[in-house]
């Protein structure tokens, strides 16, 4: 499996997730950080995730509409990462207070 992640490709990537499935833009966006990525293996269902820590800083709070795929969402304090259910290890993986890369939206 291919390890080498281009910044352009992940970057992309995330635009393209974030308007999918909230029809946010990216000029609604002020900057991206991202964690360091890992794996993360589901037993229940075999199959490898290979994951990408990203925290998001927006200009304003847009209007959000879900797509398909989620139920509901919520604003949070990056924080408060830890009362929620999310991927394994997020916070020891993404280190967004020091170490993420920050990519400023022009």
């Amino acid at each position: 499996m291919e390890k080498n992640f281009k910044e352009s490709e992940i970057e992309k990537k995330i635009f393209e997730e974030l308007h999918e499935e909230l029809q946010i833009k990216k000029h609604d966006i002020s900057s991206i950080r991202i964690g360091s990525h890992f794996e993360f293996h589901d037993p229940t269902i075999q199959k490898t995730w290979i994951v990408f820590p990203v925290l998001v800083t927006l200009h304003h709070k847009p209007e959000i509409k879900l797509d398909w795929e989620h139920r509901e969402y919520r604003w949070i304090d990056p924080k408060e990462i830890d009362t929620f259910d999310t991927v394994p290890n997020i916070l020891s993986s993404f280190q967004y207070s020091d170490n993420g890369t920050l990519f400023p939206i022009e």
